[in-house]
């Protein structure tokens, strides 16, 4: 920032050519006799998008957060605050203050000097170093800390399931993608046209059995349940 005007050029092309682009892609989706459910998944698409962001805290969004042991999971909450501190005050995205990886790092070493900061694999970033004593006292806040709350871990706990509801949520996976196959080869489309991963598992989960609940998966869609409504109950119910 600014931006100069080249840039906005550059980002102004980006999108020049997207209202044909979509003229052409509808037209392919109509010979296709997919329309109905490409609305419905843009639909999807642009209530994510529009919705209001969520409250979670973003450490406990880090991959591998789990399993992790107790301190080490201190940690990363510690610095992953501090990373975001430093992106607001240069308003920049996260990722470019400190990687996912350098903060596992963090937690894994345990650096508790500036002088052990800098061993660490990948502090090699000067918004890392121009910041290190905020980060070494991120360290040692955490491991003071020695776990998360109870709040905290019941986030990121993954709910511990009985063999049957295994089994059970198992056989309505299978169910479902053996006819998500079947209806994609006799209409040869692609499988997620027709069933997306995100409605496959939220459905698998929760299992609805009649139409107003088949009506609740986030991005089922009129135009899915409308077509499909019938065959989906029928295989989630075995």
């Amino acid at each position: 920032r600014p931006l100069t005007d080249v840039q906005l050029g550059y980002l102004a092309n980006d999108v020049l050519h997207l209202v044909a682009l979509d003229a052409r892609l509808r037209e392919r989706a109509d010979r296709a006799g997919i329309t109905g459910e490409v609305d419905d998944e843009t639909t999807y698409k642009l209530d994510g998008a529009l919705a209001a962001p969520s409250d979670r805290p973003t450490y406990l969004k880090i991959k591998g957060l789990v399993s992790l042991e107790p301190v080490q999971q201190a940690v990363v909450r510690r610095v992953a605050i501090v990373r975001e501190e430093i992106a607001a005050e240069l308003d920049v995205p996260a990722f470019h203050v400190a990687s996912v990886e350098l903060l596992q790092a963090l937690a894994l070493q345990r650096p508790t000097s500036i002088e052990a900061l800098r061993d660490v694999r990948g502090v090699t970033s000067s918004r890392v170093l121009e910041s290190a004593e905020r980060w070494v006292a991120a360290v040692r806040g955490g491991v003071d800390d020695g776990a998360l709350s109870a709040e905290d871990l019941s986030e990121i706990t993954p709910a511990v399931l009985a063999r049957t509801e295994i089994d059970r949520r198992r056989n309505i996976e299978e169910r479902l993608r053996r006819w998500r196959r079947n209806e994609a080869r006799s209409r040869e489309v692609d499988e997620q046209v027709l069933l997306p991963g995100h409605c496959l598992t939220s459905m698998v989960q929760h299992t609805p059995s009649n139409a107003d609940e088949l009506r609740a998966v986030p991005g089922i869609g009129v135009s899915r349940l409308a077509r499909y409504g019938d065959a989906l109950i029928a295989a989630l119910m075995g």
